[in-house]
């Protein structure tokens, strides 16, 4: 299973690059500035009928790409969220029977420090932009 689930994802990645691929050719072959910058602006505007098959390939594999993804996500919900909650809350019985566990609040520190960060960075980017 883990193999297979490798191999998806390898998959997955490689749809994304190909879509980025045809994207970046549709935009910038031979110099002519006349493509689609992204799938929707292929779909509203008027676009040249030697795109349209890139256009169609684009599409293709922007939905192989949120199938993968959806599948992969519900598989995850699926096989492996229960089994870590398991686990998680086994090591939590095991800390509230024994000292074994320690609480640690310093653990939290990294963490408040990197949400804080990063909304400051949001608050930076929409500042800017």
């Amino acid at each position: 299973m883990n193999t297979n689930k490798e191999n998806v994802k390898l998959a997955i990645y490689s749809a994304v690059l190909l879509l980025d691929i045809n994207l970046i050719m549709s935009t910038h072959s031979e110099g002519v500035a006349e493509g689609f910058t992204s799938i929707a602006s292929g779909l509203q505007g008027s676009l040249l009928p030697e795109y349209h098959g890139s256009l169609a390939i684009s599409l293709i594999l922007a939905f192989t790409a949120l199938l993968g993804y959806a599948a992969q996500t519900c598989l995850a919900c699926v096989l492996e969220v229960p089994v870590v909650v398991r686990r998680i809350e086994e090591v939590i019985d095991d800390g509230l029977r024994s000292s074994k566990y320690p609480r640690n609040e310093q653990a939290l520190i990294q963490i408040v420090f990197a949400v804080i960060f990063t909304v400051v960075l949001i608050v930076m980017h929409k500042v800017v932009f």
